[in-house]
């Protein structure tokens, strides 16, 4: 998308994320892709702790979605370029447990 290859290059984008996360009459689809987006756009942000709590609001909220399967895929990809291996092998397995049916998980 190309709103999302943009967003990390310019931050003010996230506050309209924010803001539209914070309607709660969304619909539910926008609503999970705004927030995949906020996780995204925090970790290219290089805001590890503030993704991780998107992503894991998006899986509590969208339990076996797709966007969130992806979430922690990238996550765990994220985590072997910063050399932690530990934490890349442990959400690999998370992403296989808890969404088996994923092609990521595959």
């Amino acid at each position: 998308m190309r709103w999302e290859r943009t967003i990390w290059r310019r931050p003010w984008r996230l506050k309209g994320l924010v803001i539209a996360l914070a309607v709660r009459s969304i619909p539910a689809d926008i609503r999970e892709q705004a927030l995949y987006e906020k996780g995204s756009a925090l970790s290219k942000l290089g805001k590890r702790q503030e993704s991780d709590d998107a992503f894991a609001l998006l899986a509590s909220e969208f339990p076996g979605s797709k966007l969130a399967a992806e979430a922690f895929f990238d996550k765990a990809m994220s985590a072997i370029d910063d050399g932690r291996y530990s934490e890349a092998t442990a959400g690999f397995r998370q992403v296989a447990r808890d969404f088996p049916r994923s092609s990521v998980a595959e």
